[in-house]
């Protein structure tokens, strides 16, 4: 990479801080968000949506020359012509420099066409606020379109219209199986498309929508761009950026909660290996503290907090430094924990250097006693797809491809009770999925738990989904439905089952705090938390009991230790399950979930979607869902860990 050209994916990260300019373009920074782009592409659909939008232009061109003044050449030959369509088409002013997802030249004008994965909705989103400014979920859209329109607007003699072609998400799917005439592979170590033929019939009522960007650009043009307490014009702002990339000058920002996100980020074991830490630099530099410090915890990490920015500009940056009474959260007689009091703990507690764990057990003990055995726990394994996998589908239809079931009994004893997995090519599974999902809960009116809201959320889109079907038995379906779960905001219809799935989450937050969790209430702390301080579950998991002949009945696993201790703490027992990915680590997949509560979402995502989206033997399909089929049983079973954790605390 030529490190002296502003690029737009340059660009697109001086956006969200300019810092990080210099960390994307000098060697030895740790970058904890580089990743397989193979696994990557799977996880955004936005390989497959570029391949479908070139379809609809056949006569295109594909430069994929990589050196960048043999594509500028090529691109300058095919621009001879008066009419051409060019994909990747290789553009530079001065410094600038940027890659077209389409380019088309046609009656004396060039428009550029940038291609996203995101969805729109034509009768329901739109682009600005009440005040005529970009809204913030657009933003990265369109100043990647506008950054593109300024350096095509100065290479180029012709008038530039600029476009976003994005998936619209109210148009249906005219065939089946259209997903599967799109598909990834790796080749030469980069990420491909390979398109099946496509018919007429594949592309007659299009899956996306071009949308003009020409207005848009223009208020970004003339609306301030605000950093550092200056405020720069549009072309002032990209030239500031330009000539530090030259200067090779570290833009120094003030700290922010945007600091907590930074992908620049090494672990202090990685420092002391030699490696660089941006976000170590930018800190060290305004704070003082040395890297050991840094490891915090600093007031980044209060969990659910929106003021970090005041405690940052107080000059306030470790939580032992959080001034008493800050978080005035009321703990005596309180009969459950609120956002302020979970604030307080989480200070306090490193304040007074005190590690155990705090339950509020009056209203712990009531919540547990509400819930009539034998207890269900259910987790969902799902997915949302650009280009849907039979006909009369939505782009971004959501997907429910798998689920695990635990069971615990009044006795104490559990089982893995059930599980399903639907992973087939081009198959729809939502409606089996349910039926399944029915049939093992319907046996009994034992509570049945989530965790978070995902499961809900998803049962009430298989509820309308099943609305708009044929199936046989789609009334029964809907009633179970109803009958677990609560209607969710925007429903036509509004209901609260009597069996109405109880949220483990909520209760974690409202009576259980662990300092080990960091504020968070998401399993993927709650459990190694509270494994760490149970000393009864220490005891039962420590054996080879699960899936034992007399012990702890599994589907997927045989005489398994769950607790296995290293350096005198217990291990995360995901980290014992073998990789999905051998090149990936479940930190890396994760980031790849956009559900922050569970722990292997985007493994599984990435495991069900490469089996869609790519050719593989029967072998590597059976292997990947042996190993989805036993993660998503640890899902449940750490459901079941942390509600026998709750149990003890109140023993």
């Amino acid at each position: 990479m030529n490190t002296n050209i502003l690029t737009k994916s340059l660009f697109k990260q001086a956006l969200q801080c300019p810092t990080k300019l210099f960390y994307a373009t000098n060697p030895g920074y740790i970058n904890t968000r580089e990743s397989d782009p193979f696994i990557e592409a799977l996880a955004d659909g936005g390989f497959q949506v570029g391949a479908l939008a070139r379809a609809y232009y056949p006569q295109g061109h594909f430069i994929q020359e990589m050196n960048q003044e043999k594509a500028i050449r090529q691109t300058r030959e095919l621009l001879n012509q008066d009419e051409v369509v060019i994909f990747e088409a290789a553009l530079r002013f001065g410094n600038f420099f940027i890659r077209v997802d389409i380019l088309h030249q046609h009656d004396g004008i060039i428009e550029l066409i940038e291609v996203k994965a995101k969805s729109y909705s034509p009768q329901k989103d739109s682009f600005l606020t009440k005040k005529h400014m970009v809204k913030s979920e657009w933003q990265e859209y369109f100043y990647d379109l506008a950054f593109q329109k300024y350096v095509a607007d100065r290479a180029l003699d012709k008038p530039v219209f600029g476009s976003l072609m994005l998936v619209d998400k109210s148009a249906i799917c005219p065939v089946d199986g259209l997903n599967q005439k799109f598909l990834l592979e790796k080749h030469q170590g980069k990420s491909r498309v390979i398109v099946k033929e496509l018919t007429e019939e594949d592309l007659d009522f299009p899956l996306l929508l071009k949308v003009a960007g020409n207005e848009i650009c223009q208020i970004i043009y003339t609306q301030p761009v605000n950093f550092n307490g200056r405020s720069y014009e549009f072309e002032a702002f990209v030239d500031m950026l330009r000539d530090n990339l030259l200067l090779n000058h570290r833009i120094a920002m003030p700290l922010s909660k945007a600091c907590k996100d930074c992908e620049y980020h090494a672990s202090l074991d990685q420092i002391n290996q030699g490696c660089k830490s941006g976000f170590h630099e930018c800190w060290k530099s305004v704070t003082g503290l040395s890297a050991d410090q840094l490891e915090g915890p600093l007031v980044l990490d209060i969990w659910n907090f929106k003021n970090k920015d005041d405690l940052l500009n107080k000059g306030i940056y470790l939580l032992s430094d959080v001034p008493k009474g800050y978080f005035a959260g009321e703990l005596e007689g309180a009969s459950q924990l609120n956002v302020e009091s979970r604030h307080y703990l989480q200070v306090a507690k490193i304040q007074e250097r005190d590690a155990r764990p705090y339950a509020i057990k009056t209203g712990l003990q009531q919540e547990l006693a509400r819930h009539e055995y034998p207890l269900h726990f259910i987790d969902f394994e799902t997915a949302m797809v650009a280009i849907p996998f039979t006909k009369g589908r939505h782009p971004y239809e959501g997907i429910a491809f798998q689920f695990s079931h635990h069971i615990l009994y009044a006795d104490g004893s559990i089982e893995h009770a059930g599980e399903y997995l639907d992973a087939n090519p081009g198959h729809f599974p939502n409606f089996g999925f349910v039926r399944e999902l029915k049939r093992q809960l319907e046996s009994d009116q034992g509570t049945i738990f989530r965790y978070a809201t995902h499961e809900n959320t998803y049962l009430n889109m298989i509820h309308s989904q099943l609305a708009n079907s044929n199936e046989p038995d789609r009334k029964e379906l809907q009633d179970f439905i109803e009958k677990i779960t609560k209607s969710i905001t925007g429903s036509p219809r509004k209901w609260q089952g009597d069996r109405n799935l109880v949220d483990l989450c909520e209760i974690v937050k409202k009576y259980h705090y662990d300092p080990a969790t960091k504020g968070s209430v998401s399993i993927k702390y709650v459990l190694p938390a509270i494994l760490n301080s149970s000393s009864m579950l220490q005891r039962i998991y420590s054996k080879p009991i699960y899936g034992s002949q007399n012990g702890i009945k599994s589907l997927n696993f045989k005489d398994f230790t769950w607790v296995v201790t290293r350096d005198e703490k217990i291990l995360d027992p995901y980290t014992l399950l073998p990789q999905v990915f051998d090149d990936l680590d479940l930190a890396q997949l994760d980031r790849l979930s956009d559900d922050e509560y569970l722990k292997n979402g985007g493994a599984a995502l990435m495991a069900y979607c490469k089996m869609q989206f790519t050719q593989m033997g029967e072998g590597e399909r059976a292997a990947l869902q042996k190993a989805l089929l036993k993660y998503c049983e640890l899902d449940t079973l750490a459901m079941v860990m942390v509600y026998q954790g709750l149990q003890e605390l109140l023993d």
